[in-house]
């Protein structure tokens, strides 16, 4: 079941490779506009925090908009009627705030925890042990949120899902989502080194190679909540 729900959100990438790029214009521009910032002869310290701060904020939003777009071209066949994805204001503003809820309920804990920990290590009382402990406290954390996922594609198709009504419908696949976290963070590692070694070799191919990862690494992970939440919520097969 793994395998067949990563090959489903492959096929959703490659499936219709025009829609996908129209669907993703907005994330694909921010990117682009991201590289060429950090890879022009603008001294690092010309650069200000704030318009740094800018460039992440306009990312995040490009990101929620094409996410909130990409349900909905899944789940409701709502196709993009120009060059760019439909902007459904309400959904976008809802999956934002769901969004940031759950990254902070789950974010908090490790947060805390990890300032106890190193506050030990500080006093010489838990040593460099702490991060054995941190790390897969973190994983078990991330994987929590995977299990309430499906609350955002439901978000964005105008439905409703609690976190409770997550976690059980996602309770056939709860150890499934272990071994596709894995192997989503090991495909964006041994990703990640080849870019690096291809910017190594031949910069402009690295440059291009990272904003491809990129936007891989954020169409990947959306195509596998959508399938989740197809499947598992809404009872769809994976044919």
């Amino acid at each position: 079941m793994v395998f067949a729900i990563l090959g489903h959100a492959f096929r959703m990438i490659y499936g219709d490779i025009s829609a996908v790029l129209r669907l993703s214009l907005p994330l694909c521009l921010l990117i682009g506009m991201e590289l060429i910032l950090q890879n022009s002869d603008i001294p690092a310290e010309h650069r200000t925090s704030g318009l740094s701060v800018f460039i992440s904020l306009i990312n995040l939003g490009a990101s929620f908009w094409v996410a909130v777009a990409w349900h909905r071209y899944i789940l409701l066949e709502e196709y993009p009627d120009g060059a760019l994805p439909r902007f459904n204001g309400p959904e976008i503003w809802r999956y934002c705030l769901w969004s940031f809820g759950l990254s902070i309920a789950f974010a908090l804990p490790l947060a805390m925890i990890g300032g106890v920990m190193f506050g030990l290590a500080d006093l010489d009382v838990l040593g460099p042990g702490a991060m054995l402990i941190l790390i897969p406290l973190g994983f078990v954390l991330f994987w929590a949120l995977a299990r309430v996922s499906p609350i955002l594609p439901a978000v964005a198709v105008g439905k409703q899902l609690t976190p409770v009504e997550a976690w059980s419908a996602t309770r056939p696949i709860a150890l499934g989502l272990v071994w596709i976290l894995l192997l989503l963070s090991l495909g964006g590692t041994l990703l990640s080194g080849l870019s690096l070694a291809l910017y190594s070799a031949v910069p402009f191919l690295g440059i291009i190679a990272a904003g491809v990862l990129q936007w891989l690494l954020t169409m990947l992970p959306l195509s596998v909540a959508t399938t989740i939440y197809g499947v598992y919520v809404e009872g769809r097969s994976l044919d």
